[in-house]
């Protein structure tokens, strides 16, 4: 998490649900930053995270909901420089990325994300 002493690595988790208003389909997204030790651990908190909200959302918008994407991001902060300038921002591309109307489960994108990131999995919970 720590790089040096300058900065501070941390995880951004955006999952999006759609829903219908009055047969209008809409969009809801949301965003939580956190810290993890590892990318691979990263996304399993992302998609564990996304899925306790799912179940409030469902409550919130009505069993039309779906969930309809996760984004996981590996992210920086940095300390302030002598000038006061602070740097944040988004480290290269997400680190893992879901849409349901892609092929396969989410449970499958999870485990062959999991393995790229180097960490063997048997199976998401």
């Amino acid at each position: 998490m720590n790089i040096g002493t300058n900065e501070v690595r941390v995880y951004a988790v955006s999952p999006a649900w759609g829903y219908k208003v009055d047969g209008e389909m809409l969009e809801h997204r949301l965003h939580q930053e956190f810290l993890a030790d590892s990318p691979w651990e990263a996304v399993r908190a992302g998609v564990a995270w996304t899925r306790n909200r799912h179940e409030n959302l469902m409550r919130d918008y009505g069993e039309g909901s779906t969930l309809s994407s996760i984004k996981v991001h590996e992210k920086r902060i940095c300390r302030p420089d002598k000038n006061g300038f602070i740097s944040t921002g988004i480290v290269g591309f997400a680190i893992f990325e879901w849409k349901n109307d892609w092929p396969g489960t989410l449970d499958e994108y999870v485990v062959h994300a999991v393995r790229a990131l180097g960490r063997a999995v048997a199976c998401p919970n």
